[in-house]
């Protein structure tokens, strides 16, 4: 074996690109190829690799953060951010879980109703807020042991001003909901939910429509009702909950819950 040594190496011919190559038998065997940029090419030889020596690999600029590296016969690759093609994030340093999976963080919400509503007889009333429908005071419903958290709503998405949501997000959704009254109803009295797209509660246009209920309540009943619907919604679309009763007198909501979440695209 013959050792070379020199501080730098460069092709005979000027603005030319520097090949380097090994040697099988006597025949020579295309390794990587500095360009005239100083760009390191391997597509002269598709069969080529690069070997890390165990307990090395690959470092930043600074030489000592490693971006590639083996160790115990595994490769790791130590990044605090992985961007595609578009510049945009797939991972971020704190995104994985204990079990070293990507988080999984569905497009979805969860409200619940912490205050009351008279709702009028004889009328759809949409379950709203501070801005429009009857106020119920919808806040985010928690999803871990502390009060007020609101990862009920990652993304922000539920306007507890109209209690309305909006997913900016065209695609198919699946809904929930239960609402329960106060208030003991007259015997026979007739209970109505609806949940449905854009404020729609014509019957003629009922492909709005996400989920319906209808029940005649025994008297002295305090009901609760709940139902589930999937629909296909647009970015501006919007889904909340209108109620109704022929009870004939005001009669008040006391708790309910609307909850949502992305089940697939639009093909």
């Amino acid at each position: 074996m013959s050792t070379l040594k020199t501080d730098t190496l460069k092709p005979v011919t000027s603005g030319g690109a520097l090949q380097l190559a090994g040697d099988s038998g006597g025949v020579a065997v295309d390794g990587p190829r500095v360009d005239s940029a100083g760009d390191v090419d391997f597509s002269q030889n598709p069969d080529a690799k690069i070997k890390l020596p165990s307990g090395g690999g690959i470092y930043q600029s600074d030489g000592a953060t490693p971006a590639l590296i083996e160790a115990s016969a595994e490769v790791s690759l130590r990044a605090s951010l992985i961007k595609n093609a578009s510049d945009q994030s797939l991972i971020e340093a704190g995104s994985l879980n204990s079990l070293g999976y990507v988080k999984h963080n569905p497009f979805h919400f969860e409200y619940y109703i912490s205050g009351t509503g008279d709702i009028p007889s004889g009328l759809y009333s949409e379950l709203g807020g501070s801005t429009s429908g009857i106020n119920v005071s919808w806040a985010v419903q928690p999803t871990t042991t502390v009060a007020g958290s609101t990862n009920g709503d990652p993304f922000g998405k539920f306007d507890t001003g109209t209690g309305r949501w909006t997913p900016t997000i065209s695609g198919f959704y699946f809904f929930s909901y239960f609402v329960m009254w106060t208030e003991d109803l007259n015997d026979q009295t007739l209970f109505y939910t609806l949940l449905t797209r854009n404020q729609t509660i014509d019957p003629g246009d009922d492909h709005a429509y996400v989920a319906f209920t209808r029940l005649a309540m025994a008297k002295g009943d305090t009901p609760s009702i709940g139902a589930s619907g999937a629909i296909a919604m647009d970015t501006n679309d919007s889904v909340s909950i209108f109620v109704s009763h022929n009870n004939g007198n005001n009669r008040q909501i006391s708790t309910g819950r609307i909850a949502g979440m992305y089940i697939g695209e639009n093909l």
